[in-house]
């Protein structure tokens, strides 16, 4: 972790595409198996990267600097999820639950990996492990309250610009960034009433 933190981060600000090259290179070592240690510094990098606003959420393709993009076999990641050591799983948490911009909503596959995360570090009784844990949950929520917010003001907004300009709803032209705001702010809610269910199931 300290590796990443203090060796990796200044390269990456100082030459930002050499990421895609390095996580090219990761992966191409991890194509039929891998050890913990790739997954262990996979994660590290990714979750270097996130810091530094070089990439955005963790998905199946990610983007990278410039455009540049990298698929992400899943099994990978749900590795990191079910990892035996604590600071694989702990980083990996991280990973999911914070984001560099806290108005940007989780991404689908941070929230189905988050599904497999919680139910198996809920209850670690680890009492560095647990604080950590508890602390990235709250800034989930925290992010998730944030962006939720902003996205509301941010249509409410664009409906009152629209309401005085006097353009009626159906002559609205189609927006897809917009819809994917709608579409993520649902599958975030269906997370969360999950986490719900869960919780009250315990």
């Amino acid at each position: 972790e300290n590796v990443a933190m203090y060796m990796l981060s200044l390269p990456l600000q100082i030459e930002p595409r050499s990421l895609h090259c390095l996580l090219a290179s990761m992966l191409d070592g991890m194509k039929d198996s891998w050890s913990m240690e790739q997954v262990a510094a996979l994660v590290a990098v990714l979750k270097t990267a996130k810091k530094l606003n070089l990439i955005g959420n963790i998905d199946h393709v990610v983007e990278c600097p410039e455009g540049m993009r990298i698929e992400m076999n899943p099994k990978i990641l749900e590795s990191a999820v079910f990892s035996s050591q604590e600071v694989v799983r702990i980083n990996m948490i991280e990973l999911l639950c914070t984001s560099f911009k806290k108005v940007v909503l989780p991404g689908k596959a941070e929230l189905e990996l988050l599904k497999l995360a919680i139910p198996l570090n809920l209850t670690c009784t680890i009492q560095g492990f647990k604080g950590r844990f508890e602390t990235l949950m709250r800034r989930f929520f925290e992010r998730v309250h944030i962006a939720i917010r902003s996205i509301k003001h941010k249509h409410l907004s664009n409906e009152r610009r629209r309401k005085a300009r006097g353009v009626e709803a159906p002559d609205v032209p189609a927006d897809e960034d917009r819809d994917h705001e709608l579409e993520m702010i649902e599958l975030t809610s269906a997370f969360l009433f999950w986490l719900r269910d869960f919780l009250v199931s315990c």
